[in-house]
């Protein structure tokens, strides 16, 4: 977040770039909901710890709105809007204070909310395909997102995420378009789960840290 702050020269600004790519395709971010999960567990940064906090999320859209300076791309402004539509519909209180994390594990299974299996990636990749809202075909996606019927995670589930070495390919409108409707479907999936527990304290300096962010 500091390198941002200064005037980069050309190389650092790619290394910096590229760094993002990988991180913003990766399984540290929920691709599907929005927000930045604690930390990652694995160095390819594919299988977070899921737990989310309030301070990272204000961490994370600090970031974004300075990277989007330098990277003015649709990976970047997605991430901004999912993740303050996150915020509003899952961490916002009744009393317009923001909570300040969201547990890891659901069901007694750490991911088990986050997660897909083979089967429901592909029924919904189906469906979309009969409803015309997916222009590539239902093996480039299930490729894409990184989906297997042995998993990529824990018993058979996958965590969804893109190509960070080739995501610049998927910035045309057909692409993206796909992404997005896909990104909605599996949200409206993930729905239907019981979700972890919300940790419902209101901490003061991690609420002004998220209002600094969205100043």
């Amino acid at each position: 977040e500091q390198m941002l702050e200064n005037n980069l020269e050309e190389e650092d600004a790619k290394h910096l770039i590229k760094t993002f790519e990988f991180m913003l395709t990766s399984g540290l971010v929920d691709q599907v909901r929005g927000g930045i999960h604690r930390y990652s567990v694995t160095k390819d940064w594919r299988v977070p710890h899921f737990e989310k906090m309030l301070v990272d999320q204000a961490g994370f859209l600090r970031t974004l709105s300075k990277l989007s300076l330098y990277y003015p791309t649709p990976l970047v402004y997605d991430h901004i809007a999912n993740t303050l539509d996150y915020l509003r519909s899952e961490m916002l209180s009744d009393d317009d204070t923001f909570f300040s994390s969201q547990d890891a594990d659901s069901e007694g299974v750490e991911g088990l909310y986050f997660t897909y299996t083979y089967q429901e990636v592909e029924d919904i990749l189906i469906q979309l395909k009969s409803e015309n809202k997916l222009t590539q075909s239902k093996d480039f996606w299930i490729t894409s997102l990184s989906v297997t019927e042995e998993g990529n995670f824990e018993q058979g589930l996958n965590i969804i995420t893109m190509p960070g070495d080739k995501i610049r390919d998927f910035f045309d409108k057909d692409k993206w378009g796909d992404w997005r409707n896909i990104r909605i479907a599996l949200l409206e999936e993930r729905k239907q789960r019981i979700p972890p527990s919300t940790d419902n304290k209101g901490i003061a300096s991690w609420n002004f840290q998220l209002i600094s962010a969205l100043c």
